[in-house]
C-alpha cells in the first residue's frame, strides 16, 4: 500500500510568511502548528525517502536485501527537502563519486604545507614538510605535549607517543588490512553456491574484520557492503545456511555512519546510503516476515545519529517521523523514538548550517519541543528546554530570538540551570536591543546570584560583558572592568577570567579608544596578558583577535604618535611564530588599520611609511610569510589617501601609479578584493582634483 501524501501546507506556509515580515508567531499559533503536524503525522512520515532501483548499474555496489515487491515508502523528494545536498541526482552517480574519490593505497592522506600547521582537538598537530609538494606518504601525529607551572618557569612535558600511533603497530595494522583484503576478493569473487560451511563463516569473518576499521578507513563501508551482497547471492543460489542477520547491517550501517561522521570526501552520500539500507531492511521484513532483518533499537539509532550530523534537522525529523509511523502502526514494535532521539534532533536544529533554515531554526526547535511532549508523550528535561533555548539564539533574528528565549525561559516546566541563563544573556547579548538587553542580562545575572542553587560561571559572566560591550554604551568600559576585577579576585575556580573575558574587556576599551588613554589603557592590558603568559599562564595567551584590538584603538586614537604605536603592535605581532601559538599571526585587517592610522597621521613621511608598508604586505602574502594579510582596495584607499593629506608634488602621480598597480594586480590574480572599488576612485578623484590636475 502507498501511503497518501499531504498536499495541504498552506496553514504552515501563512505562518512562515508572517514571521518573515516581522510578526513574532503566538503561542496559539505554535499549538496550531503542532496539531496540523501531529494529526498528519502517518501522511508526512515517509517523505523524501526515495528508493533508487537502479543498484544493478552500480559497479560493485547493490543493496544487501532487495525487497520482494515495490517500495511501500517511496515517495519524491520537494524542492525544500534537504538543506544539506545541493541536488538530488541518483545515488548511484554519487556511489561512483565516492569510490573513485577513495585514496589508491591503504587510505594515505594528503595535506598541504598550510593544512600541517592545524592543531587537531586533541592538540595534536601534523609536522611541517619541507617545501610545498603534497605529502605523498601517509603522515603519523606527533607526540602529545602539556605545559605546567612550576614556580615562575613554564616547562614541558613530552608524552610518550601512543600505541596505536607507534610504528610497530601501525606495521601490523598494515599487514592485517592486506590479508583482509587478498581474503575478501578471494572469497567474494567465488561463484555463487561454491561456499562450504566453513567457507561463508569465513566470509562473515571478514566482515566483522573490516567493521573494525570504519574510523580509519573510506573503504570499509564498501567491503561490508560486498560481503553481504555475496552472501546474498549465495542464498540464493540454494545454501540455506548462509544468511545474514540483522547484526552484520548493523555493522554495514555503523560503517556508513561512521564514512559520513569521520570522512570528508562526501558525507551526505554516506548519510542517504544509510537511510536507504535501512528503509530496504524494512521492507523486506514486512514483505517476507524474517525477524532476523527487521531493524532493532541499534538500527535506527545508528543511522538518525549520522542523519542530524551531515544531512540536518529537516531530514532528520522525517527519519524519526518515520519511526514514529512504524512504531504506531505495530510494523516494527523496536522503532520506537527515545528521549535521546528527540534530543538528537533538537540538536541538530541548533546546528543548522543553511542560512535558509537557519533563520526558522528557533521557531522549528520550538515546535518539536512541544510536538515531543504532546504527540510522544515524552516531558522535555531541563536540556530539551536548553536546546530550544540555543536554537532560538544562534537563530539571528534579533529581538525576536532574545523575547522567545526569554520566554521560554519563564514557560519552563523544568528546574533552570546555568546553561538555560547563560543562552539567553548570550540571546539577548545579539538582540541589538542595546540599553534593554544590558537591562536584561543584569536581571538574569542577579536570578542567579539569588538563587542558593546555582553560582555565576566565567560563560555566564563573559555574556554580560559582551552584552554590555555590544550595546556600545559609554559605561559598558567601566562594568567591564568591574566585573574582570570581581573574577581576577574570586577564589572559586569556575569564575576565574579566561582569554575571552580579557578580550570581552579590550573589546570595550577599544570602542572608547576616540577618548585620551584608552588606546593606551589597551596596549597595558594587552602587556599584562603578555606578561602572565611569559609566567606559564598559558591560556591567556593573546590571539589575533587580541592584538587586532590594540591596533585598532591606537588607529582612532587622537595621540599624535598613534600610527607609530599602531605599527609598533603589528610588529609585535608579526613576531609571534612559535608552535605553542599556531594561528596567530597578522592578518588582512591587521595591516589595514595601521595603514588607516598612517592615512591621519599628521607626521612627516607618513605617506611613504604607507607606500612601504603596503609593499611589505603584498610581499609576504605572495610568498607565504603571512598568508592571511591579503591586500585589498582598502589598503589601497588609505594609502592614496595618506598621499593626500602629505601635500606632496607627487601624490598626483603616486596615486595614479597605485591604481594602475591595482588593476595590474587584479588583472593578474583575478582575486575580487583587489578590484578597485568606488572608494579608491572617490580618493584619487578628490586628490586629482586638489591637486588641479584633470584626467
Amino acid at each position: 500500500m502507498t501511503l497518501p501524501m499531504r498536499e495541504e501546507r498552506s496553514p504552515t506556509l501563512r505562518i512562515k510568511s508572517t514571521m518573515k515580515r516581522g510578526y513574532r508567531p503566538c503561542l496559539a499559533s505554535l499549538v496550531v502548528v503542532v496539531g496540523i503536524v501531529a494529526s498528519s503525522t502517518e501522511n508526512i512520515c515517509v517523505e523524501g525517502f526515495q528508493q533508487h532501483r537502479s543498484y544493478h548499474t552500480m559497479p560493485g555496489l547493490a543493496p544487501a536485501v532487495v525487497p520482494s515487491k515495490p517500495s511501500s515508502y517511496a515517495s519524491s523528494w520537494t524542492s525544500s527537502s534537504s538543506s544539506s545536498s545541493s541536488s538530488h541526482r541518483a545515488v548511484h552517480e554519487d556511489y561512483e563519486q565516492w569510490a573513485s574519490s577513495l585514496p589508491e593505497e591503504n587510505n594515505q592522506i594528503e595535506i598541504t604545507k598550510k593544512e600541517a600547521t592545524v592543531a587537531g582537538p586533541l592538540e595534536e598537530s601534523f609536522s611541517r614538510p619541507q617545501n610545498d609538494k603534497i605529502l605523498q606518504t601517509p603522515v603519523s601525529l606527533p607526540i602529545r605535549r602539556r605545559q605546567f607551572t612550576n614556580g615562575n618557569k613554564k616547562e614541558t612535558i613530552v608524552a610518550e607517543q601512543p600505541w596505536y600511533m607507534q610504528e610497530e603497530y601501525q606495521n601490523k595494522r598494515k599487514l592485517r588490512r592486506d590479508w583482509l583484503t587478498r581474503t575478501t576478493d578471494a572469497l567474494v569473487g567465488s561463484e555463487p553456491g561454491s561456499l562450504t560451511k566453513g567457507k561463508w563463516h569465513e566470509l562473515t569473518s571478514m566482515l566483522y574484520a573490516w567493521s573494525s576499521f570504519s574510523k580509519s578507513d573510506a573503504e570499509a563501508p564498501l567491503r561490508v557492503e560486498s560481503i553481504l551482497k555475496r552472501l546474498h547471492e549465495e542464498r540464493r543460489a540454494g545454501n540455506e545456511e548462509a544468511r545474514a542477520d540483522i547484526d552484520m547491517y548493523n555493522r554495514l550501517l555503523d560503517a556508513w555512519a561512521c564514512a559520513g561522521l569521520f570522512r570528508t570526501t562526501n558525507p551526505v552520500v554516506a548519510s542517504q546510503r544509510a537511510r536507504e539500507i535501512l528503509v530496504l531492511l524494512q521492507e523486506t521484513y514486512e514483505s517476507e516476515g524474517d525477524e532476523l532483518l527487521m531493524p532493532n533499537e541499534e538500527s535506527f539509532n545508528l543511522v538518525l545519529h549520522v542523519v542530524c550530523r551531515t544531512e540536518g534537522p529537516t531530514i532528520a525529523r522525517r527519519l524519526l517521523a518515520l519511526m514514529e509511523y512504524l512504531h504506531r502502526s505495530g510494523k516494527n514494535p523496536h522503532a520506537k523514538p527515545t528521549r535521546s532521539d528527540y534530543t538528537s534532533v533538537l540538536n541538530a536544529y541548533t546546528y543548522e548550517r543553511n542560512p535558509k533554515q537557519q533563520a526558522n531554526a528557533g521557531s522549528l526547535a520550538e515546535g518539536f519541543l512541544r510536538h515531543m511532549n504532546i504527540t510522544a508523550g515524552i516531558t522535555p528535561d531541563t536540556y530539551s528546554y536548553n536546546l530550544a533555548i540555543r536554537a532560538w539564539s544562534r537563530s539571528r533574528r534579533g529581538r525576536e530570538a532574545a523575547e522567545h528565549a526569554d520566554r521560554i525561559l519563564e514557560e519552563m516546566q523544568a528546574p533552570k540551570d546555568i546553561v538555560t541563563y547563560s543562552s539567553v544573556i548570550s540571546a539577548w547579548a545579539t538582540s541589538g536591543m542595546k540599553s534593554h538587553a544590558v537591562q536584561r542580562a543584569e536581571q538574569l545575572l542577579r536570578e542567579i546570584e539569588e538563587d542558593t542553587n546555582l553560582e555565576p560561571t566565567t560563560v555566564v559572566l563573559n555574556s554580560v560583558m559582551s552584552t554590555w560591550v555590544k550595546s556600545r554604551s559609554p559605561g559598558a568600559c567601566k562594568r567591564t572592568e568591574e566585573i574582570l576585577h570581581e573574577m581576577e579576585q574570586s577564589n572559586e575556580p569556575s569564575i576565574q577570567p579566561d582569554l575571552i573575558s580579557y578580550n570581552t574587556h579590550l573589546h570595550a576599551l577599544s570602542l572608547q579608544a576616540k577618548k585620551p588613554l584608552m588606546a593606551q589603557k589597551c596596549e597595558d592590558l594587552l602587556q599584562r596578558m603578555e606578561q602572565r603568559y611569559e609566567r606559564g599562564e598559558v591560556t591567556f595567551a593573546p590571539n589575533s583577535f587580541t592584538y587586532n584590538l590594540v591596533i585598532e584603538a591606537w588607529s582612532k586614537s587622537p595621540d599624535k604618535d598613534a600610527a607609530m604605536k599602531a605599527a609598533n603592535i603589528l610588529r609585535q605581532l608579526s613576531k609571534v611564530q612559535n608552535d605553542e601559538r599556531a594561528g596567530v599571526e597578522p592578518d588582512s585587517f591587521s595591516f589595514n588599520q595601521v595603514l588607516a592610522a598612517l592615512s591621519r597621521s599628521p607626521m612627516k613621511g607618513a605617506a611613504k611609511m604607507a607606500e612601504e608598508l603596503l609593499a611589505f604586505m603584498e610581499k609576504a602574502y605572495r610568498t607565504g610569510i603571512h598568508p592571511k594579510a591579503k591586500p585589498d582596495a582598502m589598503g589601497y584607499a588609505s594609502v592614496i589617501q595618506a598621499y593626500a593629506r602629505s601635500g606632496d608634488l607627487i601624490a598626483a602621480s603616486k596615486a595614479e601609479q597605485l591604481l594602475q598597480r591595482m588593476k595590474d594586480q587584479y588583472a593578474k590574480y583575478k582575486e575580487p578584493a583587489m578590484k578597485p572599488n568606488r572608494h579608491v576612485y572617490n580618493a584619487v578623484s578628490l586628490l586629482l582634483s586638489f591637486c588641479g590636475v584633470s584626467r
